[in-house]
């Protein structure tokens, strides 16, 4: 099958990970309440009906298409991307393509086993970075901008989801553990397949762009998702899942 409508499972990561190892890393619970949890598992069924969740594989002849048809977002604290997900604390989100070193899935592999990415919220983390990103020189913020500033914050999920869509392509559907052993016979390791490099150009308002290096990659990546992301965003956060 050369092309697959992937589903979307949102998850909070104390419902999935051992509960006496986020103890033991003195990781806390993911705080968001549940009004906002309810707004986002909608938006991610409206997500999950969005024509970009069909992906077609890239080169099914190269590498053979494997069993994955689902992309795991998992909502967590600041302190478990920061301590269990060893990430900065200003990363918005992450596609977990690396198994962190306390293997929190139980995956037994330096990869991952399954398409996934993690997302920090905090309440009052969110509202910070969400007034700081709609602030003028003085700080000063028109709470009419709040909502600018909101779906800014929003277009987050699927900028992430487009990371695992891209990358789900250029591996024919396989996990981050499968293709990096893979990888000799396929020519191309974790680094081409999560960006794309040597396998196909991004494509950013419609036009195809070949990477110059290994770091333009990274920055056209990046800046292809975040469009596509603020498209699927636009599409998905309107009428009654507006923030408005």
């Amino acid at each position: 099958m050369k092309e697959r409508t992937l589903r979307l499972q949102l998850q909070l990561l104390e419902e999935i990970v051992d509960p006496d190892l986020l103890e033991v890393l003195d990781i806390e619970p993911t705080g968001i309440p549940s009004p906002i949890l309810e707004f986002l598992r909608a938006g991610m069924e409206r997500m999950g009906a969005d024509p970009d969740m069909t992906v077609a594989a890239v080169a099914p002849h190269l590498i053979p298409p494997g069993e994955l048809n689902e992309v795991e977002v998992i909502l967590c604290s600041q302190s478990a991307m920061e301590f269990l997900f060893e990430q900065p604390d200003h990363v918005l989100g992450v596609h977990l393509v690396s198994t962190p070193d306390a293997n929190p899935f139980d995956e037994e592999a330096p990869h991952a086993r399954a398409l996934r990415v993690a997302i920090p919220f905090d309440a009052e983390v969110v509202m910070g970075k969400i007034r700081d990103a709609v602030a003028d020189i003085d700080w000063t913020v028109d709470e009419a901008d709040l909502v600018h500033g909101a779906m800014g914050w929003l277009v987050t999920l699927p900028h992430e989801i487009h990371h695992v869509l891209w990358f789900a392509g250029n591996g024919s559907f396989n996990s981050p553990a499968d293709l990096d052993v893979m990888e000799g016979e396929i020519g191309h390791d974790l680094f081409d397949l999560t960006t794309g490099y040597g396998i196909r150009p991004a494509v950013i308002e419609g036009e195809e762009i070949e990477p110059e290096d290994a770091e333009d990659a990274v920055a056209l990546l990046e800046e292809m998702v975040e469009e596509r992301g603020r498209l699927m965003a636009e599409r998905v956060f309107t009428g009654d899942l507006s923030p408005d």
